[in-house]
C-alpha cells in the first residue's frame, strides 16, 4: 500500500498540473470529487508505485461513469471588441498593414470586415 504523504503529494501535483493533465478537472472539483478521485487512484495503484497517471485515468474513469458531476462551466474568454476603422487602415504603412494581417487574427478579421462592408 503505498504512503499516505506519497499520495498526498501527488494528487497535489496533479491537482497543480491539471491544466495539462486534465483540464477538465476544476469544473468537477468538489470535496466529494477529490475523494472519489483519491479511492479511485488508490485502487489502480493497488500496491504499485504512486504515480500522476493514476489521477489521470481515476478522474477520466469517475467522469465517463458519470461518479462526479460537472459542478462549474467553463470560462469563455472576454473578448473585446475593437472595430478597425478605414482611417486607421489608412494611416499605417503598408509593411505594418502586412505584418499586422499576417500575425494578428484580431486585425485579419477587422481588415475582412472593412473589406465585407465596401470600406477599402
Amino acid at each position: 500500500m503505498p504512503d499516505e504523504q506519497e499520495m498526498s503529494d501527488y494528487f497535489a501535483l496533479w491537482n497543480l498540473e491539471s491544466a495539462i493533465h486534465s483540464p477538465e478537472w476544476p469544473l468537477f472539483k468538489t470535496h466529494d470529487a477529490v475523494e472519489k478521485v483519491k479511492e479511485r487512484a488508490l485502487a489502480i495503484i493497488g500496491t504499485g508505485m504512486v504515480s500522476i497517471s493514476a489521477f489521470i485515468i481515476a478522474f477520466n474513469q469517475l467522469r465517463s461513469e458519470g461518479e462526479i458531476d460537472q459542478v462549474r462551466q467553463p470560462r469563455l474568454p472576454e473578448i473585446e471588441e475593437t472595430a478597425l476603422t478605414a482611417e486607421q487602415y489608412h494611416s499605417l504603412p503598408s509593411a505594418v498593414l502586412q505584418r499586422r494581417f499576417k500575425n494578428d487574427p484580431e486585425f485579419r478579421a477587422g481588415v475582412d470586415a472593412l473589406i465585407q462592408k465596401g470600406l477599402i
